[in-house]
């Protein structure tokens, strides 16, 4: 897995009191879910700053769900992954699949939240 370039912390076997036997693999992966929930303005940009710096200065991958506008500001959106469901299938937008879109948004001025709270991406998905 590390020659795939997995960060892999540990891999352990694990035997359940059932029997069931299985491996953990611990990888250098973050996931949060709704990160600053509840925090005010100042708070909740600082904590992304300071997570977002982290995971960047340690190689580590941050995975974030999030609808707060704060929070989303505080990323860059070259990071960001956008998943949107059709259906039963989810598409994923990001700046390494679809570098023009997110070209073309950087230079709205808006603000990283912007590109959901807005109609740009049903605006303009269909330019990629």
């Amino acid at each position: 897995m590390r020659d795939l370039g997995y960060k892999i912390k540990d891999i352990e076997e694990y035997e359940s009191p059932s029997g069931a036997r299985s491996l953990h693999v611990y990888e250098k992966c973050l996931v949060i879910d709704d990160m600053g929930e509840g925090l005010d303005y100042m708070r909740s940009t600082k904590l992304g700053k300071i997570m977002y710096d982290f995971c960047e200065k340690n190689h580590i991958q941050l995975i974030a769900t999030s609808n707060d506008s704060f929070l989303m500001d505080a990323v860059d959106l070259q990071c960001w992954n956008i998943l949107q469901r059709e259906g039963n299938r989810v598409y994923s937008i990001s700046a390494l699949n679809s570098p023009a879109l997110f070209e073309k948004f950087r230079r709205t001025g808006l603000s990283n939240f912007d590109i959901l709270s807005s109609n740009f991406l049903v605006n303009n998905s269909s330019d990629e």
